[in-house]
């Protein structure tokens, strides 16, 4: 195989992707699967000895892969060597409906048709229209600093036995990462939390103790003091179950009202049009865009 780059690469895979999806007599659709093969064979050995961290993750802890399906995207293709590719709905459309690429435990992605691509940041920014900075908090908020930043969140003493008081700071943690991207809700008179099915669409699931307690432990450092040769420090544990209780036992729970999930853009009952996708706190109402390929 000749020495290209890997960008290269991307741009060629794209080209024979897209030569297939028009249609090829049977003897180039060989030749060109066989170079699809190398292709894939050689960007897996590119990649196969290099870690994560090597490669520059920034946020580890975001699937990318529903990160770009809650965007509108649809995957045509998951390949042996961990990669899945995908149209470009948000910026343009593709004949082969597989121009986006996808590498998701390195947490990046390249469109091989507008030259578009970066980490999960850099796909929220794309998506939604944001700078990177903007983009970086809203998946802070949404999801949690990464790991190397959990320092940043909120302090919450649980060695405060005083239940009103620590249900106030948890509130107040739980709307910092809520309120830019709201996924738990007040819905028919119960919790719920945001989730995609099988299938990728979004659905209402029961906000349990379970679930409360994952979302509350990426949202604040639950600690106790404790001293170690000689040093006072604060040591991370799991939230309080005294506290998920009282969460859940709040009447009227400071979270937004969720009256309805659509899949297409409607009119509110205002008369304004709802076509981004996203919740609409006047309405309650939240679109979320499936795209469905064309078929071939």
């Amino acid at each position: 195989m000749r020495r290209l780059t890997t960008e290269q690469l991307l741009a060629e895979q794209a080209g024979y992707q897209e030569l297939i999806a028009n249609g090829v007599d049977p003897e180039g659709r060989r030749l060109t699967e066989a170079r699809l093969a190398e292709i894939d064979a050689e960007l897996a050995r590119r990649n196969e000895h290099v870690s994560a961290a090597q490669r520059g993750n920034r946020w580890p802890h975001v699937d990318l892969v529903a990160l770009y399906r809650e965007f509108g995207g649809t995957i045509a293709r998951e390949r042996s060597n961990g990669t899945v590719s995908g149209n470009h709905p948000w910026k343009h459309s593709s004949k082969s409906g597989a121009c986006l690429v996808l590498w998701p435990a390195e947490g990046r992605w390249f469109c091989n048709s507008c030259r578009a691509g970066g980490d999960g940041a850099a796909l929220v920014a794309d998506a939604r229209g944001l700078t990177y900075a903007e983009a970086c908090r809203w998946l802070e908020n949404r999801f949690g600093p990464a790991p190397q930043a959990y320092d940043r969140l909120p302090w919450i003493d649980t060695s405060i036995q005083d239940v009103r008081v620590l249900a106030s700071e948890a509130w107040r943690a739980i709307a910092t990462v809520n309120e830019p991207a709201p996924f738990l809700f007040r819905f028919g008179g119960t919790l719920v939390r945001l989730e995609r099915d099988e299938h990728g669409a979004l659905i209402p699931v029961d906000l349990t103790a379970d679930r409360l307690r994952y979302t509350l432990a990426r949202c604040a450092n639950f600690y106790k003091r404790a001293t170690h040769d000689g040093t006072d420090r604060r040591v991370v544990g799991r939230p309080p179950t005294w506290l998920v209780n009282d969460l859940l036992s709040t009447p009227e729970p400071p979270l937004p009202v969720l009256r309805r999930i659509v899949s297409a853009p409607v009119f509110a009952p205002d008369g304004t049009l709802v076509c981004e996708p996203g919740f609409y706190p006047a309405t309650g109402l939240y679109l979320s865009l499936i795209h469905i390929s064309e078929p071939t």
